[in-house]
């Protein structure tokens, strides 16, 4: 733990010198997908904003989630979760000190599973490229805290006859050092 903490402090420092920042954050994500809908969550999310600017800046991220998909398609049963991790790029226009918008790409690997539960069971696991884009708005409060909403499409690849399309809405908090 003290390495850790260790670790965060001269990240802080660094970043604080280079005129950039580390942040941390986490989603809740509410996924409309093949299967239905869910609730996953993006925890942890780690971003390092490249640029300190007053309305324009440029983050890359890294971000883990977890996402459910169960249900019925075609007469048959379902149950399955798709764990992405992705680098994703994010760009944030804050035109005052509160409101702000930003939209993103991002790329990586999905681990997906899927359990055919009823009729002919079956059961298939894999790693897939996953890719998403993303839009919304953020609110700003004590210059370091801000909420999001926004729009995902996550695409995490087909698996077992399910298609890997997830529309999402994002409810977030990001916690800049």
């Amino acid at each position: 733990m003290k390495k850790i903490t260790g670790i965060l402090a001269i990240l802080a420092l660094v970043t604080t010198a280079a005129q950039a920042s580390l942040n941390l954050g986490l989603s809740v994500l509410f996924d409309n997908n093949d299967l239905g809908s869910d609730v996953g969550i993006a925890i942890p999310k780690f971003g390092w904003q490249f640029t300190d600017n007053m309305t324009l800046n440029h983050t890359l991220e890294g971000e883990l989630a977890f996402l459910a998909m169960d249900g019925d398609k075609g007469g048959a049963d379902y149950d399955g979760r798709a764990i992405p991790l992705m680098l994703n790029y994010r760009m944030d226009w804050t035109p005052n000190d509160v409101f702000g918008l930003y939209a993103g790409l991002g790329a990586g690997f999905s681990f997906n599973d899927m359990d055919k539960t009823s009729g002919t069971t079956a059961s298939d696991d894999g790693v897939d490229f996953a890719y998403q884009i993303q839009l919304g708005t953020a609110l700003t409060f004590a210059e370091q805290y801000r909420f999001n909403l926004g729009y995902r499409y996550l695409n995490t690849g087909d698996i077992l006859m399910v298609d890997g399309d997830h529309n999402i809405i994002d409810l977030g908090f990001h916690y800049e050092f």
